[in-house]
């Protein structure tokens, strides 16, 4: 029977890598020249100098001419068994001087006994789990140096273990602005921080300096983040240098690539800082607890009285690195390892096996309102839900932040994993009631089945993970399951990300003007900037399909502010009595720079405050909203108007009326265009502009597009009108021409 376990998976290699120290010297003894053959083989392919003995006797007179820093000691041996060996080798070497691990069978606890008792330093089971191996070896051979150098250095103090340094993170990201947010909000958290403005430079700064844990953007344009993955992985690994990437939501083909090249986790654009916070340090704390458990296990390893708490001490760490801390399911970890065995077991037994990727609707809402404890509680009722649900022969795990995944088994597989979801989001959704705070939170379940021919998990959990982009596109609260269309569809939407990141940086984006007409004045008062792209080979991409790609990936910051000195420098050419209206995205109000970066395109456009109109929307108000109420506040002390836009089709619009004092309230399209259809549209509009008239506000309604529409608004005293009825949006050189003929019109 061969020495070996079965393969360990993936992870539990990496973990162990980080331990390999260079020639170090390694003597196998074991009378079966199969199972020597086989350790030296991997032993050496990680940078041992391996010597191998074939009996006790050869390992005798070997440990006499030569010096190693380990042994690997057979405990059954035909000639001089491996105990009678151990008891001649300290007879001339201590513990510390030649360390011995021995191989003994699982069966045979009293063997471990005995060996410990005579002076092994340790012991591997077989069949030989090679990480396991691989780990004690390395244990030994960095203890023994280390005493060498201890005693070299003749007893120079030793650190406590609690005076611990600063963690050092590398931020990688080529946009300044997410850089300097991120590095402003790590350092306020005692992080020191170094940048790093492209993958050159972070692949020259890891030579050079030392660092806890590397923040990676993909998407980059000299070298994107996973090719600097896969250059760092090639010096070091998972465990020696942690690496975190930052990667949008939708394009889940990065998250499983970045993962099979050795990323340690991942978080998603628009960053949420208390996601990307709490994996940074839970990479810290683990590349810090391995030290630690290093540092423990050298006092447990000679001592026979520790062997008890040493075992107890391994089940714990096992459980903690296959286990979510928060929640208690499995973690991604063991989802990867359960997901291949249960894969496995499915074919032998001709049962189908189906992925259920379930994400939460409306939790990001939850944190933001009630903050992050509450958040946590739910996660836990949630999980402990899921768990209630699965069947006996499923599994259900955590993935990180609000991402659950269930492998589910059975003869119709289509038929109960519908069935399975159907109750999941029957159990979620709704109101729940979570330490007296109601929560409104629903599911969006993506399924997978397995196909005869799939052979990679991380391929079903992509085919997941689109269906379930699907179910929230579809309305969310619903499931999907996995089409290949899906996948086409994936890849239309990474090259239009792609596009859009060399439009931006080619300037191949253009403002459009849609005027705004003042109903008091018959005249144009305003026009409001709106974003095209002429594509080379799509044509004009409507701007509800790039708008939210550049939202996601980050790019909306450079692009916005673009946008904001394009539009001031136009409208500083226009007539002095027209302003110009220019939509902030929510993104860009994740750092204060917005400040500056308004008050730079006022500066140099020369075009008075008082002519720029920012319109944002509800969400603004409702996300950070202290943080987002002090940045409005000095947009508008530099003297430009603040504007509602789709005005009641948000969460709280009458609460932040009160909170923040807006210039204007633009009513949405969508009650517009059915007012004179439908009494309740109707009867918000006239509430709205009611409503602005008394607080003393501007109204512009929007997407007005017939002559009754316009003189409905009209008989109602809405202050601006704006839509098709008028004209559409057009470039600056049409704006001359526009106000001539809309003027001429309306008189």
């Amino acid at each position: 029977m061969s020495l070996f376990a079965q393969p360990i998976s993936t992870a539990s290699k990496t973990a162990s890598d980080e331990f390999a120290i260079p020639a170090a010297r390694l003597l196998i003894v074991d009378d079966a020249a199969d199972n020597r053959a086989a350790l030296s083989l991997r032993f050496a392919k990680r940078g041992f100098e391996v010597v191998e003995a074939d009996c006790g006797a050869e390992a005798l007179r070997l440990v006499q001419e030569q010096t190693f820093d380990v042994m690997l000691l057979d405990q059954t041996m035909p000639d001089t068994n491996g105990t009678d060996v151990l008891r001649q080798i300290r007879e001339k070497f201590s513990a510390s001087a030649l360390p011995v691990i021995m191989l003994t069978p699982g069966r045979r606890a009293e063997d471990v006994v005995e060996a410990m008792k005579i002076g092994a330093n340790d012991y591997v089971m077989t069949p030989v789990d090679f990480s396991v191996a691989l780990a004690r070896v390395n244990n030994q051979v960095a203890r023994r140096r280390a005493e060498l150098q201890l005693h070299r250095a003749d007893g120079s103090a030793k650190p406590e273990e609690h005076d611990l340094p600063a963690v050092k993170l590398l931020i990688v990201d080529d946009i300044a602005d997410n850089r300097a947010v991120l590095s402003r909000r790590f350092a306020k958290r005692g992080f020191v921080v170094v940048e790093a403005d492209c993958g050159a430079e972070a692949l020259r700064l890891v030579q050079q300096q030392t660092f806890d844990v590397v923040l990676l953007d993909v998407m980059m344009p000299d070298m994107d983040g996973l090719d600097v993955l896969r250059q760092l992985r090639k010096k070091f690994s998972p465990s020696l240098l942690p690496v975190v990437m930052v990667t949008a939501k939708t394009q889940s083909e990065d998250i499983v690539e970045a993962l099979k090249n050795g990323a340690n986790d991942y978080v998603t654009k628009p960053v949420d800082l208390s996601i990307v916070l709490a994996r940074v340090n839970n990479q810290v704390a683990r590349r810090r607890a391995e030290g630690a458990i290093r540092k423990a296990n050298e006092s447990l390893l000679n001592a026979m009285t520790h062997l008890e708490q040493r075992v107890a001490l391994e089940k714990k760490i096992a459980h903690l690195a296959h286990h979510d801390m928060l929640t208690g399911l499995p973690n991604r970890f063991a989802f990867d390892e359960r997901l291949n065995a249960t894969r496995q077991s499915a074919r032998d037994s001709g049962s189908q096996l189906g992925l259920l990727f379930v994400d939460l609707d409306g939790f990001k809402f939850v944190n933001d309102a009630l903050g992050h404890a509450i958040g946590d509680e739910f996660l836990k009722e949630v999980s402990a839900r899921l768990s209630n649900i699965v069947g006996p022969c499923d599994f259900c795990c955590r993935l990180g932040g609000d991402e659950f995944a269930v492998v589910h088994v059975s003869k119709n597989v289509r038929a109960t994993a519908a069935s399975l979801a159907e109750a999941i989001i029957s159990a979620i959704g709704g109101c729940n009631t979570v330490a007296g705070h109601q929560v409104f939170v629903g599911a969006s379940i993506g399924i997978a089945v397995l196909e005869g021919g799939d052979n990679d998990s991380a391929s079903l959990l992509k085919r997941a993970d689109l269906a379930m982009y699907r179910a929230k596109a579809d309305g969310r609260g619903v499931y999907r399951f996995f089409e290949a269309k899906m996948a086409d569809q994936a890849k239309l939407r990474r090259s239009l990300e792609l596009d859009l990141r060399r439009a931006a940086e080619n300037g191949d984006l253009q403002l459009h003007y849609q005027p705004i007409v003042g109903l008091k004045e018959r005249k144009v008062a305003c026009f409001e900037a709106l974003m095209r792209w002429n594509h080379p080979t799509r044509g004009f991409v409507p701007p509800n399909e790039f708008i939210p790609v550049a939202e996601e990936t980050g790019l909306i910051v450079p692009i916005g502010e673009w946008a904001l000195r394009q539009a001031c420098a136009d409208a500083a050419r226009w007539p002095s009595n027209l302003r110009v209206a220019i939509n902030l995205s929510p993104v860009q109000f994740r750092s204060t720079g917005l400040i500056s970066v308004v008050a730079t395109a006022l500066g140099s456009s020369g075009l008075p405050a008082e002519r720029l109109e920012l319109e944002i929307t509800e969400s603004v108000v409702l996300r950070n909203s202290a943080q987002n109420m002090f940045i409005l506040g000095r947009l508008r002390e530099l003297g430009a108007r603040i504007a509602l836009d789709d005005f009641g089709t948000g969460y709280s619009g009458l609460g932040y009326l009160r909170a923040f004092q807006f210039d204007k309230i633009k009513i949405d399209q969508s009650f517009i265009r059915e007012m004179l259809k439908r009494p309740e549209s109707c009867a918000i509009v006239r509430a709205a502009i009611g409503l602005a008239g008394n607080l003393g506000l501007c109204t512009t309604a929007e997407g007005v597009e017939s002559v009754d529409q316009f003189q409905y608004l009209v008989s109602q005293g809405c202050t601006e009108v704006q839509g098709f009825l008028f004209s559409t949006a057009q470039p600056n050189d049409k704006v001359a021409g526009m106000v001539n003929e809309i003027e001429r019109r309306i008189v």
